[in-house]
């Protein structure tokens, strides 16, 4: 598969999981009761949960975002898009995994559920990070040097 047909594959992986776990926090969010019933801690933790999931799609989604416009708009060497597709492809992934059985794996699912895909999540995120930047420098260096000798 061509390096670029792969970036935006892997762009649209991340969007798709993206949307898919911005509605399962939309439903996660909306199970919490308003009402008086029920434990309050409960409630919170909850909703804290969804809090999360939302706030991880819209970063996924700007993974996503970042690793498609660059690979359009920029001109990348291998490694540039070799950081980029990583991060994007392990937001994505921590997304991904959310889908998992692990109980019948015989894995701790707490364990996962609070933990492993936010770290997936925010190691993706600091990578596209570090990649979007390495692109903007580059460019930046590439568009002055051409100007320079002009």
């Amino acid at each position: 598969m061509d390096s670029r047909t792969r970036s935006f594959a892997i762009a649209g992986f991340g969007g798709l999981s993206s949307l898919a776990v911005l509605v399962y926090s939309w439903q996660t969010l909306s199970s919490v009761s308003a009402g008086p019933r029920g434990d309050g801690f409960v409630a919170g933790l909850v909703a804290a949960f969804g809090l999360a999931l939302g706030l991880s799609a819209l970063v996924v989604a700007f993974d996503a975002v970042v690793l498609a416009a660059s690979e359009r708009f920029a001109r990348l060497d291998r490694r540039q898009r070799l950081v980029l597709q990583t991060g994007c492809g392990l937001a994505a992934l921590g997304h991904a995994a959310l889908a998992i059985p692990w109980e019948l794996l015989g894995l701790d699912l707490v364990l996962y559920q609070f933990g492993g895909w936010l770290g997936l999540v925010g190691l993706g995120t600091v990578l596209t990070l570090l990649g979007g930047l390495w692109v903007v420098a580059s460019s930046a260096h590439h568009w002055a040097s051409t100007r320079q000798s002009a």
